[in-house]
Order: C-alpha cells, then sequence, then structure tokens
C-alpha cells in the first residue's frame, strides 16, 4: 500500500525534512510503501514553492491513502492536499497515532468532518475578502442534522460546488470527463509523441492551477482543483467500467 506523507515544511527547521524521514521509516517497517515529499531531489532554496507544490500533489495522487504530520493544520500545502484527498475519498491518517499504535486502521483515521474546519481555516486566507466562508456557517456544517436543519441554511462548501459544477452544467456542456479528456490526451499524445492519458490531463490541470493560485490566489483556482480531483474520481469510474465490460466480452 502506498501512503503519501503530508505535514509542514515552510517556517521550520530544515523544511521539517527529519520528521518526514522518521514517518517514512516507520511507514516501512508497518509494511507500506511511503511516499516521501521531503526526498524531492531539488532543494528547497533552488525553486519557488508552487514548483514543490506541484511535484507533492502529483505524488500525492499516486498514494492509496495519506498520513499527516503533527501542525498539518497550519499549513495550506498540508491542507490542500487534505482538500484533494477528501474529494477523491482517499482515507487520511494521524501519524502520531500511528506512531503509538504501529497500525494504520479506524483509531488513526481522521474523519473529513474533523478536518473541515482546520482546511477552511488554512484556505480562507487565500480567497477575496467578499467571498470568505462565513465562520458561522462552517460551524453548523459540523452540528447533527436535526440541529442544522432548524438553522440558517448553510453555504456550500467549495467541494459541494465542484461536484455540483463538474457533475452537472460541465457534464453537459464538455460531456462525461472520461470522454472529454481522452480527447484531449489523444491530442497531446499526438503532439508530444508519447501516450498522455485521460487521467494525466486531470493532474496536469490540476497541477496549472496550483501555478495560477501561486501568483495570485483565487477562489476559482481552489475550486477548480477541487474540480479537477473529483474529474480524476470520475475518470477512474468509468475506466473500471469499460474495463469489467472487456472482461466480459473476452
Amino acid at each position: 500500500m502506498k501512503v503519501y506523507i503530508a505535514g509542514p515544511m515552510c517556517g521550520y527547521p530544515e523544511y521539517n525534512y527529519p520528521a518526514f524521514h522518521q514517518a517514512e521509516q516507520c511507514l516501512e517497517v508497518a509494511g507500506a510503501e511511503p511516499l516521501n515529499p521531503a526526498r524531492n531531489a531539488v532543494p528547497p532554496e533552488d525553486a519557488p514553492r508552487h514548483f514543490f507544490l506541484g511535484e507533492a500533489i502529483s505524488t500525492m495522487l499516486e498514494a492509496n491513502c495519506i498520513v499527516v504530520l503533527p501542525g498539518w493544520q497550519k499549513s495550506r500545502g498540508a491542507c490542500l492536499e487534505m482538500l484533494i484527498a477528501s474529494e477523491l475519498e482517499m482515507p487520511v491518517y494521524d501519524y502520531a497515532i500511528f506512531e503509538q499504535s504501529g497500525a494504520l486502521n479506524e483509531s488513526s483515521q481522521i474523519q473529513p468532518r474533523e478536518a473541515r474546519r482546520s482546511i477552511i481555516d488554512a484556505l480562507t486566507p487565500l480567497l477575496p475578502a467578499n467571498i470568505a466562508p462565513d465562520r458561522t456557517t462552517v460551524d453548523q456544517s459540523s452540528e447533527p442534522a436535526g440541529e442544522a436543519e432548524s438553522a440558517k441554511a448553510p453555504k456550500k462548501t467549495i467541494l459541494q460546488r465542484a461536484t455540483e459544477i463538474v457533475d452537472g452544467d460541465r457534464q453537459h456542456d464538455y460531456g462525461h470527463p472520461y470522454v472529454n479528456h481522452t480527447r484531449t490526451a489523444d491530442y497531446f499524445s499526438t503532439y508530444l509523441g508519447k501516450i498522455v492519458t485521460a487521467e494525466d490531463v486531470c493532474i496536469l490541470n490540476i497541477l496549472q492551477k496550483v501555478s495560477r493560485n501561486q501568483n495570485r490566489p483565487s477562489h476559482d483556482s481552489i475550486l477548480d482543483i477541487a474540480g479537477y480531483a473529483r474529474n480524476v474520481e470520475m475518470v477512474r469510474e468509468k475506466q473500471e467500467e469499460y474495463n469489467a465490460r472487456t472482461d466480459q466480452s473476452g
């Protein structure tokens, strides 16, 4: 099982690399295959932050699950990775609990609702003031259904809006993401002279949005990242469906 290690780097001595390497060793002992972004061959001083963030997200998308190091709640990069993992329904585990138990199981798993407030707190400063989420609305989203219904209807989260867009208008305009991105992948393959898949197209679009957001943080870029992460999931589902049909007909 491939396990991506997420956590804070900026502002820490040695960019917190020792903590990442320690987590890597513990995961190996537990029989996992760790994906450690601190193993990047490029020294942190030699490239801009968005380069490393793009590399990290690309690596994360290869994983089956994520472990988060202490302090992840204060890291915009780690919270962005959590946002994408949430949309892809990737399990997320608390490393501190895993370190004690030695197992990635329900006791060490972080539920999406638990992480929501930290993600919003970290990413809200990137949004223009007029569209930043209402704090009360965020708090209401973690209330039991009965209490939430009796209060003012909460604003939709970025994940909800992205899903509505991707599953609704965008699919109506562009077709199913598998069809649309496969068509684009064919164009890329012809131009580059190498095979590019529909999933590659989705990931490349995510990295493009990360780069744009680094230059000028915006709500739209974060929304698009969530949308393309949803596209990855839809492409995988459709590919599995096609593979199953092929196996049955063969």
